[in-house]
């Protein structure tokens, strides 16, 4: 990737959380993530939470559709957007919660 191309897939992680998301999943695991329609439905679910406009909000995807992903990551993007975030994130899992 070019300095140029880095540098604005760096912006709009800043920006945005999807990207984030996307960034975050090529630089843990080195694979290219596709995004599919419900990427961009959970995205306006969690930017609805983020503006403040839903307070509550469970998410129920069938298994394998990256939803964990894009939820802990928009998690870390917000943070990065404000330090004083507060979460409450259960999962089934322990490992995943």
């Amino acid at each position: 990737m070019t300095p140029e191309a880095e540098a604005g897939w760096r912006q709009r992680a800043r920006e945005n959380p999807l990207d984030f998301a996307r960034w975050m999943f090529k630089a843990r695991k080195n694979v290219r993530w596709e995004l599919g329609a419900h990427h961009y439905a959970i995205e306006a679910a969690l930017l609805r939470v983020y503006a403040g406009e839903t307070k509550r909000l469970i998410i129920n995807v069938s298994p394998r559709y990256s939803k964990t992903e894009l939820i802990v990551n928009c998690m870390a993007w917000t943070m990065g957007q404000y330090p004083d975030s507060e979460f409450i994130y259960t999962s089934y899992s322990g490992r995943l919660a």
